[in-house]
This record gives C-alpha cells, sequence and structure tokens, in this order.
C-alpha cells in the first residue's frame, strides 16, 4: 500500500473521530444552579446527554435526562466519519474517494452544530414537567467541537487542495 498525503489525512480523520468518541466520556453538560444553601453544580457526559440518564437512590430512580436527538446524532457521525475515513484509505476510486470527503466535511460540519447546541438540544424537565435552566456546554462538547472543526478541515484540504 502505497501512503500518500491522502491516505495520511484520511487516517488521522480517523483517529480524531475515535478521540471524539472517547471524549463522550468527558463532560458535556454542566449544570448549575443557586439554592438557598448555595450552588448546585453538576455536570453529564456525552454518553448520558444522548441516551438519557437516571438516578437511582436505593429503590427510587429519578430521570433526570431524557434521549437527546442531538446526542445520539452525534454519536451516529462520529461512527460514520470513521467508517468513511477507514474507506477512503482502501478505496484507490477517484470519484468515491471525492464523495467519502464530503461526505466526512459535510458531518464534521453539522456535528460541530450539534455539539456547541448539545444543552439547548436536551430534554431537561424538572419534577413539575417544565424545562429548568442554567445548563451550559462542557469541556468534552467544546474539545469535540474543535476536533470536528479539524476534521471538517482536514477532508476539505484532502479533497480541495491535495492532488495526489
Amino acid at each position: 500500500m502505497k501512503f500518500t498525503k491522502k491516505t495520511i489525512i484520511s487516517c488521522c480523520i480517523a483517529v480524531l473521530a475515535i478521540v471524539a468518541i472517547c471524549l463522550m466520556f468527558t463532560p458535556f453538560v454542566n449544570y448549575s444552579k443557586d439554592t438557598i444553601i448555595g450552588t448546585l453544580q453538576s455536570s453529564y457526559t456525552g454518553f448520558q446527554t444522548a441516551f438519557g440518564y437516571s438516578a437511582t437512590s436505593g429503590s427510587i430512580s429519578v430521570k433526570v435526562l431524557s434521549a437527546s436527538f442531538g446526542g445520539i446524532m452525534v454519536f451516529v457521525f462520529f461512527i460514520a466519519i470513521i467508517v468513511l475515513a477507514c474507506l477512503n484509505v482502501f478505496v484507490k476510486n477517484a470519484k468515491l474517494n471525492m464523495l467519502f470527503n464530503i461526505i466526512i466535511l459535510a458531518l464534521a460540519v453539522v456535528a460541530t452544530v450539534f455539539l456547541f447546541c448539545a444543552p439547548t438540544g436536551l430534554m431537561f424537565l424538572a419534577a413539575d414537567g417544565s424545562s429548568i435552566n442554567g445548563y451550559g456546554l462542557g469541556v468534552g462538547a467544546i474539545i469535540d467541537a474543535i476536533l470536528m472543526i479539524v476534521v471538517a478541515c482536514g477532508a476539505a484540504v484532502g479533497q480541495f487542495v491535495l492532488k495526489d
């Protein structure tokens, strides 16, 4: 197998998408609310915000977060970017490689938008069914969004700048 610049960029894109999936174990959404006793602070990981989260204490279980369409789609986009980048390495058809790069570029841009909208895209419900304010972006969502911007730039450079 001949390693070209485009092959190296595709491998880097796949590695960055794998790192982005690993960063879904870090805090994606932070919660902060002032109470009478003090400030209540909490954070939720990317998987908790994507697939929902229930807190259990003894025999009581409380649904804290509902599943998020945007969070699930970000996870699916990460998997799709990994698959397409790997296909880009092994398929040697110029038209298919162009299509894969354009799809990777589009998926990375949409994933970036979804990541920056993580707190607003979630369904946070209070005990009475109303929405709760006080949510903000966590470090995991910010780093993942930056990684997806780098992935989009890599796909654009691999497609439109490099001529291997």
